[in-house]
């Protein structure tokens, strides 16, 4: 939790060139804005800081998920037979076995 505390402290201290400049660097490395960065981590993972995300998804798969449906919690909230016709079966049933087990 230090961390953490570490973090937003240094966040809160940044000049505004500086946190513009943070916001791109985010944007480049994610392809998202900085709300969505959780939603990204959450469906690919990060194996640098250790987060594990949905096993086979990644950047192709968590781009059309986002823009189609705008967050991790709305996609727990999709159909299987929605999520099917957009990202195909196995994709689904990966999505649906990672949410089933983190819930």
């Amino acid at each position: 939790m230090a961390k953490l505390e570490n973090i937003v402290k240094e966040i809160e201290e940044l000049s505004a060139l500086e946190l513009s400049e943070l916001v791109k660097a985010l944007e480049e490395k994610f392809g998202v804005l900085p709300e969505k960065v959780a939603d990204v981590l959450g469906l690919m993972g990060d194996s640098s800081d250790n987060i594990p995300g949905v096993p086979g998804i990644g950047p192709k798969t968590k781009e059309i998920l986002l823009k189609q449906f705008g967050s991790v919690e709305k996609i727990k909230d999709v159909s299987p037979d929605l999520l099917k016709s957009i990202v195909g079966s196995s994709k689904t049933s990966l999505l649906l076995e990672y949410f089933q087990r983190n819930s």
